[in-house]
């Protein structure tokens, strides 16, 4: 992705984003997903349940076809089943799958289907392939039809509730959510004869596969999740499930991807839309239009199992007739998908998503999201009830089509959809893999897992440094979306690092700490790099002296990267021979090399990000200071700020929740300018993503040449945003304390595009700061950020669309100093 034009850091960690809020990020994420041929992924996915034991070479292709061949018999009801388990079973389920309706009625008999066919798979061995778990495994997984249960989730302060159609849990899961009250029921419709002329039934391992076709009588966790599956009925008649499979290449169907566009056509809302509380009928979010950022074809590798050449580029072409189409209907050009706000849900449509436990109440959203939004969303609530989660599998069904998708911090990959019932085997290869699959291909990292007792990690000059994290979501700030940085942070307590040698030059009081958890650019320079050298800097230099947070342990897990899937499918790679003379880095992708997934040391992958834990001595955000403490240490913030960028060390991201502060032995609370992994230094390595929080961001960096990357990022772009966060803070609390939602001029900044928030923040600098008011008691500090918003508002009507560059000085003095100084006395 070119320099300057990747994703902007959007307002997902502000204090105060209902999740509704988020669900545009979430819809932007999934629809700009790389393709993958469905082949591709289960290769890697076998590869990676490979047997090591034997040191031999493993032929990825081959194992593929050896897998097909393998689950055939399974497919064709053939296999030696133990557990009186009849493999049958699964076409037998697979043809009441064909003929239910509604949609809901496919939910059981899709898990019973799945659940036969992993009783079936734990008997097989295929060489080359780990052997199944032990029986009556806790880790083993099964499916289970889910909806209309809820699964609840605390994000603080706000409870989501999700309704899954289909989950697979572990076994210990299963069982800990009770078995279904219609067993008997149940076991009626799945009966089977036997040798003797009767019907039998395994209570031990049959239960799991029966039971599947009710909702649990607990609900699930997010966390008892390792997969979740959407569905969306289209069709009533299907082909008839096949007498005998084959193995076969893989056949592409009508709709080899999804996007939204395409399914939110297939599911248009009602001609009276039900707006958010405050808009107007010609304010109406309009429907988002695709986005059509190209994606190098991935050539044929060759071979039984053919690979459709024809995949990206039907996905290149079906993303320019649906802007084509939108742009033809609405009379207006081709918008980049980032600029448009989206839809809600539609209030005629049952809603599967609400937000419960809220002292403030949710504006009512719109439009059910579409399926893979759906998928999305479950994914996001996946990333937060794990610490260090590196990846989701989801799977979503429109009719006999199963996508699966893959979530990473980096972006979602979307693999080409199968016919699973005409295709069996595949779909058995694809629950085979799932079924091998051990917690950390499932994405867990045991080294977070740990809630009751310490975790111990290597280090370098402790020798162990033990971590145990506080949980507790009333403390914990967490993340919800997708890609990024999906920063957490969370309080933890350490005896290594209580006990550790005192640290020298230190300033900040108390021995509380917080880990921050998250997933940094690999091509930027790291954050304790940078730290550290605003610490040399803070020897010399007064204003920075006491202003600088204090990390004291870092590690950086380097077999976390989310390129390393992207090298083994072949996927969002560049050359780094032409990236270095080719300019933009999206015009030199390439596809899988011919016979051979793997990337070579030529190819890099741009956008990768890996796990970083850092410990910090322990801050509290600035905006719980009353009036006058907060202004003074918002601008000594301000002058750490400036003494770092005058000596090349530059933050970049200036928000609400990056400003801090501490109390030092005199009780005096001291401003700190937090949060430096997205800042970079004049001789350091600058990453590729677009730096910034949406409603802080310069007006200027929030317009399109900006967005297109053809534009700096300047010290008056900072220096703006500063003010921004004073105007944030200085309208929404009042002694410390967040005021009620209508008491919060600048809310909806959080749920705006980055074009549009440009548009509704240079409205307000010119007319509607003289028509806020302040809570009494911030008279004071909106009089300073409203003569700050003044001069801001002339430079942009002077400028009047050109660009004008202010040199440094000048807008620290023009723009803070000036109008700053004489209020502090």
């Amino acid at each position: 992705m070119a320099r300057g034009s990747a994703v902007i850091s959007e307002s997902i960690r502000s204090i105060g984003v209902e999740i509704p809020a988020v669900r545009p990020w979430i819809e932007r994420d999934v629809d700009e997903y790389t393709a993958c041929p469905i082949d591709d992924m289960l290769e890697v996915l076998l590869y990676r349940c490979r047997d090591t034991t034997s040191h031999k070479e493993v032929d990825k292709s081959k194992l593929l076809k050896d897998c097909l061949k393998a689950v055939l018999p399974i497919a064709n009801g053939t296999s030696r089943a133990g557990h009186d388990i009849a493999p049958g079973g699964i076409k037998a389920a697979l043809e009441a799958y064909t003929t239910a309706a509604p949609e809901d009625n496919r939910y059981g008999p899709f898990a019973v289907a799945a659940n036969t066919g992993l009783s079936c798979l734990s008997e097989i061995s295929i060489p080359g392939i780990v052997p199944a778990k032990s029986e009556g495994d806790p880790t083993d997984i099964l499916f289970k039809r889910n909806d209309p249960k809820e699964l609840h989730q605390k994000h603080q302060g706000h409870t989501s509730a999700r309704k899954p159609d289909v989950v697979a849990v572990s076994r210990r899961a299963a069982l800990a959510a009770g078995v279904s009250e219609n067993k008997k029921d149940a076991m009626e419709v799945t009966k089977k004869p036997n040798k003797r002329g009767g019907n039998t039934y395994d209570g031990k391992h049959a239960t799991f596969i029966v039971d599947a076709q009710q909702p649990p009588n607990e609900r699930f966790s997010w966390k008892d999740v390792r997969c979740a599956v959407e569905f969306k009925a289209l069709k009533k008649n299907f082909d008839k499930v096949p007498h005998k499979y084959r193995v076969v290449d893989y056949e592409e169907p009508s709709k080899p991807f999804l996007s939204v566009e395409y399914l939110r056509s297939l599911d248009p809302p009602d001609k009276e839309e039900e707006l958010q509380p405050g808009v107007k009928q010609d304010e109406a979010p309009a429907q988002r239009v695709l986005s059509s950022q190209p994606n190098a074809p991935i050539a044929s590798s060759g071979g039984e199992v053919r690979r459709s050449s024809r995949i990206v580029a039907r996905k290149e072409e079906e993303a320019r007739r649906a802007v084509s189409s939108t742009n033809s209907a609405t009379g207006k050009g081709r918008k980049r998908a980032s600029d448009n706000q989206l839809n809600g849900e539609p209030s005629n449509k049952r809603s599967k998503t609400e937000t419960k436990g809220s002292t403030e109440k949710e504006p009512k959203p719109t439009q059910k999201p579409p399926a893979i939004v759906q998928c999305g969303l479950y994914a996001a609530e996946m990333f937060a009830s794990h610490l260090g989660l590196q990846h989701v599998f989801n799977l979503v069904v429109i009719d006999d089509i199963l996508y699966v998708w893959y979530f990473d911090r980096q972006r979602a990959i979307q693999c080409s959809g199968f016919n699973f019932v005409q295709d069996l085997p595949r779909f058995l290869v694809l629950l085979l893999a799932m079924q091998r699959f051990t917690d950390k291909q499932w994405g867990l990292n045991e080294m977070f897992e740990s809630t009751e007792t310490a975790t111990e990690f290597p280090s370098d000059d402790c020798g162990v440094v033990d971590l145990l994290f506080n949980m507790d979501p009333a403390t914990r700030a967490t993340h919800f979306g997708l890609r990024g940085r999906a920063t957490n942070v969370l309080s933890v307590t350490s005896e290594a690092l209580l006990n550790r040698e005192p640290i020298p030059d230190r300033h900040i009081t108390g021995d509380e700490y917080v880990a921050k958890i998250f997933w940094a650019e690999e091509s930027r320079e790291s954050e304790p790099s940078i730290i550290q050298k605003a610490h040399a800097l803070a020897a010399q230099e007064e204003r920075v002296r006491g202003h600088i947070p204090e990390p004291v342990w870092w590690e950086k897990f380097t077999d976390t990267s989310t390129a390393t899937i992207r090298k083994e499918l072949g996927v969002g790679l560049v050359s780094e021979k032409a990236d270095r003379g080719a300019g933009p880095r999206d015009n030199v992708q390439v596809g899988n090399p011919p016979n051979a997934k793997a990337a070579s040391h030529t190819e890099s992958v741009p956008g990768s990000r890996v796990l970083w834990i850092i410990v910090f001595r322990k801050l509290r955000p600035i905006t719980e200071l009353p009036e006058k403490e907060f202004l003074r240490a918002w601008w000594e913030i301000v002058l750490c700020h400036y003494e770092l960028w005058k000596e090349g060390i530059h933050h970049r991201d200036i928000s609400e929740s990056n400003l801090m502060y501490y109390r030092n032995a005199q009780g005096v609370a001291v401003g700190v300018l937090n949060d430096y992994d997205l800042s970079s230094t004049t001789e350091g390595r600058q990453g590729d993503e677009r730096t910034g929080t949406i409603p802080f961001m310069s007006v200027e960096l929030l317009r399109r040449p900006a967005l297109d990357g053809h534009k700096t990022h300047e010290y008056y772009h900072d220096a703006e945003s500063l003010i921004w966060v004073l105007a944030w803070v200085t309208l929404h609390y009042e002694h410390g304390t967040r005021r009620p939602r209508q008491h919060r001029p600048l809310e909806g900044l959080l749920s705006l595009q980055a074009v549009e928030c440009s548009d509704k923040k240079t409205s307000f600098m010119v007319h509607g700061r003289n028509e806020v008011k302040p809570p009494p008691s911030q008279q004071g500090n909106w009089e300073v950020a409203r003569g700050c918003l003044k001069v801001l508002a002339t430079h942009y009507v002077e400028a009047d669309g050109s660009p004008v560059v202010l040199a440094m000085e000048e807008a620290f003095e023009k723009w803070l100093f000036n109008l700053v100084k004489k209020s502090l006395g």
